[in-house]
């Protein structure tokens, strides 16, 4: 007798551990979203420069994009003597304004930032 209401207490915490567990939603683990997007690159082996055109998500701030584009010089400044950088944000098209326009020249990267490409805010009630 005795060894049947051990094994029932077993069964019993089992199957209450067991639910215990169905219940929990997942932990939610962050993302690695990407900064940017390349949209194009496009070399020119007899001059040495190169063109990309890039997009990063909204909300966006001018130090971001800086340290967004650097890094993406710094990786092909090697193979390139020139590189412009177009960035655009995800809610606007490539045939509109960049919101920047960053350079690699003489081996200095220098950023011009448009005003009027700035972020657009949508008007709330």
């Amino acid at each position: 007798m005795r060894f049947n209401v051990g094994f029932e207490a077993l069964l019993i915490g089992c199957a209450l551990l067991w639910s215990y567990g169905c219940n929990k939603a997942p932990i939610p683990v962050a993302g690695t979203a990407s900064p940017y997007v390349i949209l194009s690159e496009a070399a020119d082996p007899v001059s040495g420069r190169l063109a990309i055109d890039i997009k990063v998500p909204q909300p966006t701030e001018d130090s971001r994009v800086k340290s967004v584009v650097e890094s993406l010089i710094n990786a092909r400044k090697s193979a390139h003597q020139q590189i412009v950088v177009k960035t655009y944000l995800e809610s606007v098209a490539t045939s509109d304004m960049p919101y920047a326009i960053s350079k690699l020249e003489d081996g200095r990267i220098t950023h011009r930032f448009n005003a009027e490409a700035s972020q657009q805010r949508i008007p709330t009630h």
